[in-house]
């Protein structure tokens, strides 16, 4: 949750200008937990916790953390007034309050109560799981909390261990937790996180646009699997992979964490996981046993790994000392590097043996090898390779299974050997050698051997002093240090499998020993005393600095700021900042003292009496609360919120990675085989994350083989030829895509399976549920040999259901909408049900039987006052080429060479390869781009300053990068680039919003007048209660039924929609006008506000806004579900009913639908009246009508009085005679509204028969 409360409370640290209130911050904290979990669709739980007090071992990087904040918050002022920005009077946000113990925290702990009972109470969703609040006055971090109620559940006989759990959250901690939990289905939700300069500027966009990722840890064990899976067949003991996962655990703390420092020099990003899992892999086979052992530590297995990590270290000090003589090396004197480059090699008697028969060997180019003996000692091994390796043959050892020994030989191979010039130096190199006794070579070695530890013991000593400030020549003081990390790893192993070891203990050095020096660890008796967490107060006090002392109570202000506190050097205001090795800012070691616990306490309780008794509450615990819904309570939870006035990686890896090849299950099926034993069947693509399909088609580089269903016959495998250049294309683009994004090979693609994806589950009229593939021409590609014929574990999500009874379905007060005319899209209850028919009653507006169309008006008014010109008439209006027009109004790229940077000078008005455009701006047809006279003016404007530059760009046309100097003279060539770079940023078009091309929105002026005209509209509404009777299935629509009958409805700017679901952000019932649509995505203002509501970025009224999913809404001011009558052969009736008794009676005080519509009462004018009977078993609200009859499909009424207006197409309905002659297109009736009907035994109006089989989507 902390997460959640960071990212809507303070998005952008660097903007001095930002200011929020507490309000929005708590709105769109609900609203961002909503999302999460409409996102998940929890079954069985949904755990929010905030954290509470954290052990003391945690508190040190929240001290550093929150010291750092404030530094960096006071620079960013001082920035913005050192520039003469004028910055806000009220005072910014302070994150620093996301503290325990606050009175911000204390707030929002009431809010979220607020919330949940709200959303227990109006969203389904939500009331049959359990609900569980652990907020900041539980002690514990918020996933350890949730990772504790997890030991706690599988403790329980009754545990499933099937369960699926999502963590939310980015953390890497969360990584480890959910792998030690060694469930099998464990997945973590996170956004998307992007990298760079770019990302650092972007602003915080709405939640809805925000991308997130399920990070898979079932996919990530596999992926352990195989990295370890080599030892399988090295180990003395049995190969666990849940033991692998354990000792993981353990060796990811070697690289930091947020409880210890990284041991020095391993640093993820520079390979040290790579590193320490090739250590691992060369030392478990002789350790005996694993390191981890369910949480406690084998110290003296540990130790052979930290043996091992420490060559590593050594070659961390030789390169260090490599790189300090280079340096030294570029100031020598001449006649120094003279010197250096005179010294002679120096070789034993033995040696100079060694390289006489070497020296025959390679003159000869003998195909005879030289053997050398196996005691060889190891001076005479190196020089023997370093030998092979100046004369360029090979040198190779040997191994002799009968005395287990081995020793090195070298051979001339055919291609080996140096050039003549090469050899002849190395023939001089050796032979001018001088030739030392033995004994003297060892002297001299074993001299230089001291000198090197010696010069490495300084290395040491040097970090030692200058970074944790210990004496490395006191024993004591370094057995102190490593026994502290020693004890660290313990506790952080404890914390992580069993909860807290110790509440006070914690790691007491900014920094780690080396690594040389963590030997003899089973010295060190490791015991832990559980103690008592902080109080939150003390915890403030512990992590706070002196500049966010306003979020401590008043008595204890003065202890970080009076000279004479007690405690006063815990808040120095300067300290410095360490990279250590890192690269980001956020990873420095703040070089802050550490807090002395009995001192702070001392001086907290000296004051203590001082606090307010709603402190002193505030200074103590809470529990966790749970949440169920009991639909027998009748109350009110009181809102905590004030009333409001009703008017949701880029780029390569550097280091060592796992790449995955698969075998192809199919290498030796030819084509032909496989069209006849796969067409037409089910199968899962997608891999690694399996996604149900049909395979339509596959092809090969010759053939297309395509599952072909006549209307009536027998299904066959029609075949084809095709373009073998397209196909390979294709083939390329599934190899490439599945080798660069999920690092497997797949071998070369020879066939490629199309494949019609399961896009959902579809509600049939009958009321069954079937599955829904995408249509022919959507098909998707794919590697064939990506492809499984099925799963272990079925999606239950995706299970075909038959129809039940309608009293299951539609039980009494069941919420619902009704789809007849008028009224339609009014929200109503079931009030009775037969085995036939339904009875609702309904609220309707007694003014409007339809909706009212102010919305398209406005949208047509909007669209004619925007106008775009298309790409040649916008470059003649300007005087450029289109070539310059295009580059200009994309991404331009130049490149300064003197300063080594690459720039952006294209205004990013358009996105060719990705689809997008910039709303407002830009917009795409058929033929070409369409500018606005916004972009025409930025466009001028860029021409009007910088002529120059566009002069060039017309007659230096290019597909490389362009350069400076293709500009401008070298001398002014840079500046003059910056120049446009700095009115770029004026400009702010690296701000302009991206969306797909299809994607469209109301401007603030157009729904500005939107939101004027739906007040007027709410004004003139006059409610009222109605009951219908005689409703078949169809004709209603039920909340949980929206998702899997509203998919393919069609919207457009200015269309009226109603909220039909009963979950989510937006009460059920809500009414709105749509003012944006981006793919399934509608931005809706609706006509009244609400708690979640939002602003559309600044685009409507605080509160009325939402993006909600298309399948979410009803289309009222388009009908497409209007009386939808099965061709089942019904016979005919209302479009109320069949035969039904439509009644009307004035609501009086709405007490039926109180409950069911809490928001659509809200807006409602209530009245009185009496109630009139206005309709017969026959209604004909617009004139005279027929239904037809027929077996199956979706039929829409058709009046008489309409004219069908469309380009005539012929349709062949197969099983007859006759062929007729229909339209494309709309079907215009009196009530503006009806198509053309399918279906068998039925008429048409012109009498003509039609025959065919009707289907669940209306065609034939």
């Amino acid at each position: 949750m902390n997460g959640i409360i960071h990212h809507c409370s303070h998005p952008n640290d660097t903007d001095a200008h930002f200011r929020v209130s507490e309000d929005k911050i708590f709105l769109d904290i609900f609203n961002y937990i909503d999302h999460l979990f409409t996102k998940i669709k929890p079954k069985k739980l949904f755990f929010m916790a905030i954290d509470g007090v954290a052990p003391r071992a945690k508190m040190n990087q929240q001290r550093a953390r929150r010291f750092r904040t404030a530094k960096e918050s006071a620079e960013a002022v001082k920035k913005a007034e050192s520039k003469g920005e004028s910055l806000p009077k009220e005072a910014p946000f302070d994150s620093n309050c996301i503290t325990p113990g606050t009175l911000f925290m204390e707030k929002l702990s009431r809010q979220l109560k607020y919330f949940v009972n709200k959303k227990v109470t109006e969203d389904s969703n939500w009331r049959n799981i359990e609900i569980v609040l652990s907020g900041h006055e539980v002690p514990g971090e918020g996933e350890h909390k949730i990772m504790e109620y997890i030991r706690n559940t599988k403790a329980q006989e009754n545990y499933n261990p099937n369960v699926r759990h999502c963590l939310y959250g980015l953390d890497a901690d969360l990584i480890m937790l959910g792998l030690l939990s060694h469930d099998p289905h464990f997945a973590l939700l996170r956004e998307e996180v992007t990298y760079g300069p770019s990302s650092r500027k972007k602003k915080p966009g709405r939640v809805e646009s925000q991308n997130f990722y399920l990070m898979h840890l079932s996919l990530m064990r596999e992926y352990l699997d195989l990295e370890f899976g080599v030892l399988r067949d090295n180990l003395p003991f049995e190969y666990d992979l849940e033991r692998i996962i354990d000792d993981f655990v353990l060796l990811a703390l070697f690289v930091g964490n947020d409880f210890l420092p990284h041991l020095p020099n391993l640093h993820i990003a520079e390979g040290a996981l790579g590193l320490m899992f090739h250590v691992y892999k060369s030392v478990l086979p002789d350790a005996g046993g694993y390191i981890n052992d369910g949480g406690k530590l084998e110290l003296s297995r540990l130790e052979m790994i930290f043996k091992v990590l420490s060559n590593f270290e050594r070659n961390i000090y030789e390169g260090n000392m490599e790189d300090l003589k280079w340096f030294k090396g570029k100031r020598k004197f001449p006649d120094m590097l003279e010197k250096d480059k005179k010294k002679k090699l120096i070789l034993t008697p033995k040696q100079r043996e060694i390289y006489d028969q070497v020296k025959k060997l390679v003159v000869s180019r003998s195909s005879e090898s030289i053997h050398f003996p196996v005691d060889y000692p190891a001076r005479d091994r190196n020089f023997i390779q370093n030998l092979a390796k100046d004369f360029g043959i090979k040198c190779l050892s040997e191994y002799d299974e009968v005395t287990e020994e081995k020793h090195l030989y070298v051979e001339y191979g055919s291609e080996d050997g140096s050039d003549n010039e090469m050899r002849h130096k190395t023939f001089k190199k050796y032979e001018e050698a001088n030739i030392v006794d033995d004994g003297d070579v060892e002297a001299f070695e074993e001299r230089e051997r001291q000198n090197e530890e010696d010069k490495f013991i300084k290395w040491k000593r040097d970090y030692y002093g200058n970074k944790p400030k210990i004496d490395y020549d006191d024993p004591e003081q370094l057995d102190r240090i490593v026994g502290s990390y020693i004890e660290g790893l313990q506790w952080v192993l404890h914390y992580y499998y069993r909860g807290v070891a110790s509440w006070g203990w914690f790691y007491p050095y900014h920094y780690s020993p080396k690594i040389s020096d963590l030997h003899d660890l089973e010295r060190f008796n490791i015991n832990f005393e559980i103690g008592r967490p902080f109080k939150p107060f003390e915890q403030l006090m512990g992590v706070l600095p002196e500049g966010s002392k306003n979020l401590i109570p008043i008595p204890y202000q003065d202890l970080l700021t009076n000279p004479n506190s007690p405690i006063i050097d815990f808040y120095p205001q300067e300290f410095e900042l360490d990279m250590n090795g890192k690269k980001q800012d956020w990873e420095a070691v703040v070089n802050i003292p550490f807090i002395d616990q009995k001192r702070l306490v001392a001086a907290l309780n000296d004051k203590e009496d001082e606090l307010s008794e709603e402190e002193k509450q505030r200074n103590s615990f809470g529990d966790s609360l749970l949440f169920t819904y009991d639909p027998s309570l009748d109350e009110n939870y009181p809102s905590s919120l004030p009333a409001n006035n009703n008017h949701v990686i880029q780029t390569l890896y550097r280091n060592e990675t796992m790449v995955i090849t698969l075998i192809n299950q199919f290498a030796d099926m030819s084509t032909d085989d496989l069209a006849r034993e796969k067409l037409g069947k089910r199968i899962f693509v997608g891999w690694p994350f399996l996604q149900e399909g049909t395979l339509q088609a596959i092809s090969d580089e010759t053939f297309k083989y395509v599952w072909y269903t006549p209307p009536n016959g027998q299904s066959y495998v029609d075949k084809y030829p095709h373009k073998q250049e397209d196909w390979r294309r294709k083939a390329d683009k599934c190899e490439q895509v599945y080798s660069k994004r999920y690092g497997t090979v797949t071998g070369t693609v020879d066939v490629i399976a199309h494949v019609s994806v399961l896009k959902g589950m579809k509600r049939l009229q009958s009321g069954a549920l079937v599955k829904e593939y995408a249509n022919a021409g959507e098909e998707i590609d794919y590697a064939m040999q990506t492809t499984v014929d099925g799963v272990e574990c079925e999606d239950p999500r995706y299970k075909e259901k038959p129809a039940i009874s309608l009293a299951e379905e539609f039980p009494i007060e069941t919420r619902l909408f009704y789809l007849g005319s008028p009224y339609y899209g009014s929200p109503g209850i079931i009030i009775q049900h037969t085995d036939k028919f339904l009875s609702v009653k309904m609220i309707v507006d007694k003014n409007y039987q339809k909706e009212p169309d102010f919305g398209p008006e406005i949208a047509r008014k909007f669209s004619s006052r925007t106008k775009y010109l298309p790409s040649y008439a916008v470059a003649k209006k300007l005087g450029m080429t289109g070539l310059t027009l295009s580059k200009l109004t994309a991404s331009l790229h130049v490149s300064c060479k003197s300063t080594d940077q690459r720039i952006n000078l294209g205004l990013n008005l358009k996105f060719e390869a990705k689809k997008q455009k910039v709303l407002g701006y830009t917009r795409k047809t058929k033929d070409s781009w369409e500018y606005s006279e916004r972009a025409m003016r930025i466009l001028a404007e860029y021409k009007d300053k910088f002529p120059e530059f566009i002069q060039a760009l017309e007659h230096k046309h290019k597909d490389e990068i362009y350069t400076a100097e293709d500009f401008y003279p070298k001398e002014e060539a840079v500046s003059k680039i910056h120049a446009i770079k700095d009115w770029l940023r004026t400009v702010e078009v690296r701000d302009f919003e991206k969306v797909s091309l299809d994607a469209e929105q109301l401007d603030k002026e157009a729904i500005k007048d939107i939101e004027k005209a739906a007040d007027e509209f709410l004004e003139q509404r006059k409610l009222t209660k109605i009951e219908v009777k005689k409703l078949l299935r169809h004709q209603l629509l039920k909340p949980s039924h929206a998702s899997t009958i509203l998919q393919n409805q069609n919207f457009n700017l200015g269309d009226r929609v109603v909220f039909v679901k009963d979950t989510g952000s937006v009460p059920i019932a809500s009414k709105g006008t749509i003012v944006g649509i981006e793919k399934t995505n509608i931005d809706v203002v609706f006509d009244t506000t609400f708690m979640s509501g939002s602003t559309l970025s600044d685009r409507c009224s605080n509160y009325r806004g939402m993006t909600v999913p298309s399948n979410s809404l009803l289309n009222l001011s388009r009908p497409q579900f209007l009386d939808r009558h099965p061709n089942n052969g019904n016979g005919g009736g209302s479009r109320h009913g069949s035969g039904s008794y439509y009644q009307s009676t004035v609501q009086n005080g709405h007490n039926m639908f109180h409950n069911s519509y809490p928001h659509y009462n809200s807006y409602s004018n209530r009245g009185s009246g009496r109630g009139v009977v206005h309709s017969s078993n026959n209604h004909p609200t617009n004139g005279s009508y027929h239904r037809p009859r027929g077996s199956n499909g979706y039929i829409s009424t058709h009046q008489n009085r309409s004219r069908s207006v469309g380009s005539q197409s012929s349709t062949k309905y197969i099983g007859g005679a006759v062929v007729y002659r229909g339209f494309n297109g709309n079907s215009r009736g009196s009530n503006g509204n009806g198509s053309l009907f399918r279906g068998r035994g039925g008429h048409f109006g012109n009498g003509l028969p039609s025959r065919g089989r009707g289907r669940g989507d209306g065609k034939t």
